[in-house]
């Protein structure tokens, strides 16, 4: 193990307690191992203490790995040009990129609640609503479209989109 003293020390402190105890700790190879151990208890009291040992070492990796794949793809979300907007099944906005403040004027704060079609041209809401319809609960299908979007002073801006469902 990586820190051999630590790993035996532990497992002294425990020995005749009634602890239950969940670890995991590291080998030099890089490898990971949770140690989950509880007392073996008899009539008399603590009998002796029950050791598991589990090789978590893959799922740590996977782990690992979605942690830095998530953090780039929020980086690139919060740090790009475009507006990115989810919305829930019922047309509300659940989340707006930060940018959203730059090219609409509205702060995501603002749009978080806000049903999308309050932004939406009367002209374009048939053919947004078509779009969102279309690409429901179907992953990887994309619907460009050109519409116009309420800006925070009143105006409209002309903005080309591309309606996707990650659901």
């Amino acid at each position: 193990v990586e820190n051999p003293d630590s790993f035996v020390r532990r497992a002294d402190e425990l020995n005749g307690t009634t602890e239950e105890s969940y670890e995991t700790f590291m080998f030099r190879d890089g490898r990971v191992f949770e140690r989950y151990s509880r007392p073996l208890m008899d009539v008399e009291g603590v009998a002796g203490r029950v050791w598991s040992f589990r090789d978590i070492t893959e799922r740590e990796r996977s782990a690992d790995a979605l942690r830095v794949s998530e953090e780039r793809f929020r980086s690139l979300v919060q740090n790009g040009t475009d507006v990115i907007t989810v919305i829930d099944r019922d047309g509300k906005i659940v989340y707006a990129s930060p940018s959203s403040e730059r090219l609409l004027g509205h702060s995501p704060a603002e749009l978080q609640g806000v049903q999308l079609m309050a932004f939406v041209h009367p002209d374009d809401a048939s053919m947004v609503v078509k779009a969102l319809v279309n690409v429901a609960g179907t992953p990887g299908v994309h619907r460009p479209a050109v519409l116009r979007i309420r800006h925070k002073d009143g105006g409209w801006r002309c903005r080309w989109t591309r309606c996707s469902s990650c659901v």
